[in-house]
């Protein structure tokens, strides 16, 4: 009967935990930056599942060193190589951003690791999603922009949309964050009281249904209430 090594799964399994280490990192600092906005999920764009495969790779090489050089996983890393293979992998994975972000070396007092490549490559990602997420939202917005230029003929189109906005935020855990950036959006209009009249007011609320709640929900609301009019 044919047999895997279990150095060999223990490979696999380093790949698929140290994928879900860094890609929930890397998901972290996302959420940290921009909070839970509709679209910026790192699996919406190609470098994303580089960034994962790639240093779920290089992880996965770290793995199959640690098993021929023992001594130095345990004093770099402190990562005991076990008898159990499969479950050293799983470990190795799991501690992916530890082991990414360690000094692998030091030669002639100049100190090599990965800390300064992972942070550069998380931040191209971070970056690349969020153009990603500001061209489709102009886009979208640009859709608008007659009737949030237009006071005369939709003048209710703020107040409308934010009681929209309070109806979705009701059943929402981000209710608190999205009252903030609504609270921000009023005191940027030279008139708080009637932001119905600023159609920079208009147009950030409309950013804000969109950016929380996605585009069908704008768009559902331009239909069913006719904007507000």
């Amino acid at each position: 009967m044919f047999e895997i090594d279990d150095s060999y799964i223990g490979g696999v399994l380093a790949f698929v935990c140290a994928a879900i280490a860094v890609g929930s990192d890397a998901q972290g600092e996302v959420r940290t930056r921009f909070g839970r906005r509709q679209g910026m999920s790192i699996l919406r764009c190609w470098q994303g599942y580089a960034f994962i495969v790639l240093w779920g790779a290089f992880d996965a090489i770290l793995y199959r060193i640690f098993l021929s050089h023992h001594d130095w996983a345990e004093r770099a890393f402190n990562i005991k190589v076990e008898e159990n293979l499969i479950w050293t992998g799983a470990v190795v994975g799991f501690s992916a951003i530890l082991v990414i972000r360690t000094n692998l070396a030091t030669i002639n007092g100049f100190q090599i690791g990965g800390e300064l490549i992972y942070t550069y490559t998380r931040a191209a990602l971070i970056d690349s999603l969020n153009r990603r997420r500001l061209r489709a939202r102009r886009a979208f917005i640009s859709e608008f922009k007659p009737k949030i230029k237009d006071l005369a003929s939709y003048p209710n189109y703020f107040s409308s949309l934010e009681k929209i906005l309070f109806e979705l935020a009701e059943g929402s855990d981000r209710r608190a964050e999205i009252e903030a950036q609504l609270k921000l959006l009023k005191a940027e209009a030279s008139n708080p009281s009637t932001p119905d009249s600023r159609p920079m007011a208009r147009e950030g609320i409309t950013g804000l249904v969109y950016d929380y709640f996605g585009a069908d929900e704008v768009n559902a609301w331009a239909r069913d209430e006719n904007f507000g009019n």
